[in-house]
């Protein structure tokens, strides 16, 4: 059995660079907090279900790392373990002395807790309060320049030419992601969706409003998506796809492909049989 600070162990002075464009990209910029900077932008490139926010103060920076989809507590304990094993690497490349951040919260392994974490990450580790990871970078830390890296190679943008999983890149598109993923296990909540991003309820209703549009809006058309592959598909009956989708009856499938086809599940059934 592995113990169970695994994947802490298994982060070396090279694992940030074997991520490719992302490690690239962090490890060629100018600061600490310049590279984090660079992996919350690339992340949606790479990756449709991870969430990572930085909010930056006078103090230094938080990073906050959250997913859309369920995982069980010692699964979340290593992949949250992980990434924060990632993050101190890139610290380390800057020359950042140990403890490298102030605070480090994530979910405890329900065996061993967390005192097997403190020999990599130092007395700040405790545990997170809402399944996310939260690493709290002094300025200290955050300022330091990054040693050049070098390799053989050009200096291309990691972004030039590509196009983000995340569709065009916005907040909303990101939520419609998350909500697909949420709906194969329970009704995206706004609070869930907010919470994963770092936002308040508020904030997070705010920015899709500048999008123009908003958290029901997002979630019907994600409903919309998913119930009309569903019916032509075939296949599923339409009180089994209102379940997948979170509607609390039936009837309101009926009313809301009413609305977005102008007819009703059984004909759409029906074209999918002729």
């Amino acid at each position: 059995m592995e113990r169970p600070d695994f994947a802490c162990r298994i982060v070396a002075q090279s694992s940030v660079r074997e991520l490719g464009a992302i490690g690239v990209a962090a490890l060629d910029s100018a600061s600490v907090r310049e590279a984090l900077l660079s992996v919350a932008t690339l992340l949606p490139h790479h990756t449709t279900n991870e969430i990572i926010t930085i909010r930056s103060t006078p103090g230094g920076m938080t990073l906050r790392e959250a997913w859309g989809l369920r995982m069980d507590d010692e699964t979340l304990h290593l992949v949250r373990q992980y990434v924060a094993a990632l993050i101190q690497s890139v610290c380390n490349h800057a020359g950042a002395p140990l403890p490298v951040f102030d605070r480090v919260a994530l979910v405890p392994h329900p065996v061993h807790d967390l005192a097997h974490l403190r020999a990599c990450f130092g007395e700040t580790v405790e545990a997170s309060a809402d399944r996310a990871l939260t690493l709290f970078v002094p300025a200290r830390v955050a300022d330091r320049p990054l040693r050049p890296l070098t390799v053989d190679r050009p200096a291309p943008d990691p972004a030039a030419d590509r196009t983000p999983l995340r569709g065009d890149g916005s907040l909303g598109m990101s939520v419609r992601i998350v909500m697909r993923a949420m709906l194969s296990e329970d009704t995206p909540k706004v609070e869930r969706i907010a919470a994963a991003a770092g936002l308040s309820v508020r904030t997070l209703q705010r920015r899709l409003g500048a999008e123009g549009t908003t958290f029901s809006r997002l979630l019907d058309s994600v409903r919309r998506d998913l119930a009309l592959a569903d019916f032509d598909a075939g296949g599923r009956s339409s009180g089994a796809i209102a379940a997948q989708l979170g509607y609390g009856q039936q009837s309101s499938l009926t009313r809301a492909v009413r609305r977005w086809t102008g007819t009703l599940p059984r004909t759409l059934c029906r074209r999918d049989r002729t």
